[in-house]
């Protein structure tokens, strides 16, 4: 039954359970209070971590909850509309959220990447990495491994996963096919990007690391060789410790993985495709989903709502009809 959830989805569900437990710990509930566990005493832990939890950690912990006890066989028996009241008090009692994630602008990116050796196994495949990720507006953990004790090879992206393509005007792509993703699961999906001016070229970033670090067709797309020379697939917390170092020693604060996303994101649209292109681009799967996200990171945005009268010419082009 397990494998009817995304590994991403499990660890989301790992730790919101440990959230749990540590309520009713602090609560002292036994453990055959909390399996199965009846509707009064769950809200009563949902209260108990009100003020101090945000709703949709709460909406996360419900979930896992819920999915422990299917798993396990237990009756669940939580009323959806007590919940969803204690849910609602909880997100008026939730701690202020924390500051939009900044985006890796072009700038910053060029500056970051500057710092990594042209030479160094491992800065070659974090340059190639961090430069598909930004132009093809793609998720970290998408072109990066788990961990080195969970490569699963079934969705690995591999060497032979890329392949050069050309649209129906003679442009040149580049197409990356990811095995497997949270939302298309075993169909996987592509991501595509073009050439670029300047040092942060995908194209050209990606022959170095095929040239240099000579990744097999059984390896990952952005293995390396580690200092005793054994050959490693690139790791999420690798790539991310590696980019956090480059932006410190570039002179700003280190930045979170989804930063590549917002930054292609926002360089696609200043550069004015429309909003529409880059939803396709970015694989939202619906107007919603994309308008969700620009609402969560409005610093996309942000250049759509300055006073400045260059702009304006721009954002007829940029933005849709209002329907």
């Amino acid at each position: 039954m397990m494998h009817g959830w995304a590994a991403s989805t499990l660890a989301t569900y790992g730790t919101a359970l440990a959230l749990y437990h540590r309520a009713c710990d602090e609560l002292g509930l036994s453990e055959v209070d909390r399996a199965p566990v009846a509707p009064e005493v769950f809200a009563h832990v949902l209260a108990h971590l009100a003020g101090t939890a945000s709703q949709s950690t709460l909406i996360n912990l419900q979930a896992a909850v819920r999915a422990w006890h299917l798993l396990n066989q237990l009756p669940w028996t939580v009323d959806r509309v007590l919940c969803s009241k204690v849910l609602d008090a909880a997100r008026a009692m939730a701690p202020a959220p924390r500051a939009p994630r900044q985006p890796y602008t072009l700038e910053k990116l060029e500056r970051a990447l500057a710092t990594l050796s042209s030479s160094d196994p491992l800065d070659v495949a974090v340059y190639a990495c961090a430069c598909v990720l930004f132009w093809a507006v793609a998720r970290a953990g998408e072109l990066t491994v788990p961990a080195l004790t969970r490569v699963d090879f079934t969705r690995l992206v591999r060497p032979g996963h890329v392949r050069p393509d050309v649209d129906r005007t003679g442009n040149a792509v580049t197409v990356v096919h990811l095995p497997y993703t949270k939302s298309s699961r075993e169909r996987g999906e592509d991501v595509s990007f073009s050439a670029q001016h300047g040092p942060s070229d995908p194209v050209a970033a990606l022959e170095r690391q095929r040239r240099l670090n000579a990744p097999d067709e059984s390896e990952h797309l952005f293995a390396y060789s580690d200092a005793a020379g054994r050959r490693r697939p690139l790791t999420r917390g690798a790539f991310l410790a590696r980019m956090r170092r480059a932006c410190q020693a570039a002179g700003f604060d280190a930045l979170a993985g989804h930063a590549f996303r917002i930054g292609g994101t926002l360089e696609y649209l200043l550069r004015g495709l429309s909003l529409e292109a880059v939803r396709t681009l970015g694989r939202w799967s619906s107007d919603r989903a994309f308008a969700l996200y620009l609402r969560n990171h409005s610093q996309i945005m942000a250049p759509y709502l300055q006073a400045v009268p260059q702009l304006r010419g721009f954002l007829s082009h940029a933005l849709p009809p209002v329907r």
